[in-house]
């Protein structure tokens, strides 16, 4: 099985709502362009603490994701992110 890596754009959400209410000029948006490994059964998907601090987000509470591998872990939830993965957008 092959690997598949893609570049994303990840935008933080909150952000984005506010240039839709002329609250923050489009320029202002906390974004970063990514190297991303696409796991094509995934429901969510993993962002390292970097990536979290450049984007502004949140993290409110934590809860327990299963690994691949069937460990059970406690990890953080942010805020919403937008994606923009090859022109289009989801979030």
């Amino acid at each position: 099985m092959g690997v598949v890596r893609v570049t994303v754009k990840l935008s933080n959400a909150a952000d984005m709502a506010l240039v839709r209410r002329n609250l923050m000029r489009p320029d202002e948006v906390s974004t970063v362009e990514a190297h991303a490994l696409v796991d094509t059964g995934a429901v969510t998907f993993v962002l390292p603490s970097l990536v979290v601090e450049r984007l502004g987000l949140a993290r409110p509470f934590k809860q327990v994701a299963e690994c691949t591998d069937g460990r059970r872990e406690e990890v953080y939830v942010t805020e919403p992110v937008f994606i923009e993965l090859r022109g289009r957008t989801h979030g």
